[in-house]
């Protein structure tokens, strides 16, 4: 279960081999067996969760097979020798694995053996192609470039040149007898799910294929040594480490009887309890409907912990809709697990936010930063909905590379309602294959739990397993707020800036949540122009990340240190931020986000009631 971080110990030679698959500039040459043996070895690993790894690993034994042809040797050679008529993709080498399969399995009529064909001859020709493997179909015109690419006449090299130097390098019967147990392995697939979820077994096998070829070339490329050693701590550790933590926050709960943060901590104390009998529990999925303020964070971080232990699982993928619930969560399980700040891969933070200027160039574990984040190969992972569904979905080889790293995980959709609308059914779609046959456990996390079942959506879910066993009174322990309301009748900005003043005799936070960030954006003018002796602030999503985080980080400690604060922001600080205010005033919109910016209200229930 532990992640690893893998250094090349390649192959390679000064003497140029007969076949070359890369070389370097400084004369460094790596052969066509060496690199579909690296490359179909690293497949079988990434494919044997879901015990299709002579399936992935065919994939990596073909991929490159056109690279056998003298016209890409003649090719290679010349575009090292510095040769100007050279140009990459000149010869085309992708086809030749996909057609070398298909004269083995053109007389094959067995229905598993034709799948495997499709599957595999469709990787094969797509691997350099940034559509990836869904392009096989095309919606509009019906035509099909899977079957275009079948069929079209190749001048580079024929299949008989490709086969015999193939099998000078590799043992037929070796392959015919490889080729037969990845047959048995398509054949232990459903029928119906080969039909069904044709789809997501295509980007699996690619996905493993692409991490593999990129992952093998790049470290030829730059020389490095063939080992795999631990990166960062294991899950078990990390398990261990957060077992002794929850055991020393209940025993410090137990001491405070009196005050209302000791109240709210008891009680997140008993969601985190609930999350660990379920973490024990059979995989599926499971829903987490703890009260804005109730602890889901942590409960979450020890139900993922607990399922990778018990189903001895590979990754937990943590997935937010904004990069600040990112930032700010990603501190609290560092923090939680013992985490060095240096240490970026153990707790990986994936997103548009994150820079190379963030990483120490000079820190030792910069490569293993740079490892996790290019593969995902990290314990933990925490990344956006956009990346999630990029990883599922996007074209390019970067987002493609992600997607086998979601099976055989714990997959946490924190604030699970703010999916947008037309990304809900491709994402249930997802997930019910993530839980079905990717042998992964999702965890849909809100206080607003969104309906996404079958007997509500035309492509829906299985009823999720609610975590919590009496939703209602656990809702009644954690009211710390009082709902008013202001809209009999229609507020206009000064309205807005009477009813913050006159809040402000009362308490000395204040949260305005706009519907727009114009909206926002105004009031927060309109505010500076009171000339209060009170400190305004302004949140947006239209902020680059920096400046953001440099917000609310201002907002958090004028917060700490009770000092009067008054913050106007779009709709970004309902879902999830960990601030907490003396009053919350929120422009008119659905009841789930009335919900969620009342859950920035009284958070720690610092008063009796907000």
């Amino acid at each position: 279960m532990a992640c690893m971080f893998r250094k090349f110990k390649g192959i390679s030679t000064m003497t140029r081999p007969t076949f070359i698959a890369h070389c370097t500039d400084d004369n460094r040459f790596q052969s066509v067996h060496d690199h579909l043996w690296a490359v179909k070895n690293l497949c079988e690993t990434y494919a044997e969760p879901l015990h299709l790894s002579h399936v992935a690993g065919l994939a990596g034994w073909l991929h490159d097979a056109g690279k056998y042809a003298q016209t890409f040797q003649d090719y290679i050679n010349k575009s090292h020798d510095g040769d100007p008529n050279t140009h990459p993709g000149q010869v085309n080498h992708a086809f030749a694995g996909a057609r070398l399969l298909g004269a083995f399995l053109n007389q094959n009529f067995d229905d598993d053996a034709i799948y495997l064909s499709e599957l595999i001859e469709n990787v094969v020709m797509a691997h350099h192609n940034a559509g990836g493997p869904y392009d096989y179909v095309t919606p509009t015109s019906g035509e099909s470039p899977f079957l275009q690419r079948q069929s079209q006449k190749i001048k580079d090299w024929t299949i008989s040149e490709i086969k015999q130097h193939f099998f000078e390098d590799f043992s037929q019967a070796s392959f015919e007898a490889y080729l037969d147990e990845a047959i048995h392995e398509v054949s232990m697939i459903p029928d119906k799910q080969q039909e069904t979820q044709e789809n997501f077994y295509l980007r699996y096998i690619a996905s493993c294929l692409i991490d593999a070829d990129h992952l093998e070339t790049g470290d030829f490329m730059v020389g490095k040594t063939t080992q795999q050693e631990s990166q960062g701590a294991s899950l078990d550790a990390l398990c261990r480490i957060n077992e002794e933590k929850a055991a020393l926050q209940a025993r410090q709960n137990a001491t405070d009887t009196t005050s209302g943060q000791g109240m709210i901590n008891r009680l997140r104390g008993e969601m985190s309890q609930y999350c660990l009998a379920a973490g024990q529990a059979d995989q599926g999925i499971y829903s987490l409907s703890v009260p804005t303020g109730g602890g889901k964070t942590l409960a979450g971080l020890r139900f993922a912990l607990n399922q990778c232990v018990t189903h001895y699982l590979d990754h937990i993928i943590i997935v937010s809709p904004y990069t600040t619930i990112i930032e700010q969560n990603t501190r609290a399980i560092r923090q939680r697990l013992d985490i060095e700040p240096s240490d970026r891969s153990t707790v990986l933070e994936y997103h548009s936010a994150i820079g190379n200027d963030q990483v120490e160039q000079d820190d030792p574990k910069n490569d293993r930063y740079y490892y996790a984040r290019d593969t995902w190969d990290a314990p933990i992972i925490m990344t956006t909905q956009v990346a999630y569904l990029n990883a599922l979905y996007g074209r390019g080889s970067k987002n493609l590379r992600h997607m086998h790293r979601m099976v055989n995980s714990v997959v946490i959709f924190d604030e699970i309602q703010s999916m947008p609308t037309k990304a809900v059914e491709m994402n249930n779609v997802a997930m019910n294959w993530l839980a079905h046959e990717g042998k992964s456990t999702l965890l849909l996390c809100t206080a607003t739990q969104p309906s996404l079942s079958h007997d509500v959506l035309p492509i829906g879910i299985d009823a999720p397993k609610e975590i919590i066993p009496d939703i209602p009174s656990v809702e009644t322990a954690f009211k710390r707020t009082e709902l008013v309301d202001h809209t009999a009748k229609v507020w206009e900005l000064d309205d807005l800036m009477n009813g913050l003043k006159s809040e402000l005799t009362r308490v000395s936070s204040v949260l305005a949540v706009m519907n727009t960030k114009k909206a926002a954006r105004q009031a927060f003018q309109q505010f500076n122009e009171l000339n209060l002796d009170v400190k305004g602030y302004h949140l947006s999503t239209a902020m680059c990340a920096a400046h953001r985080k440099k917000v609310i980080k201002a907002i958090r400690e004028n917060l700490k240190n009770q000092m009067p604060v008054v913050v106007f922001s779009t709709q970004l600080i309902e879902a999830g931020v960990d601030l907490s205010f003396g009053s919350v005033f929120r422009s008119l919109a659905g009841i789930d986000s009335v919900i969620q910016a009342a859950g920035r209200c009284n958070r720690n229930h610092e008063t009796k009631i907000g």
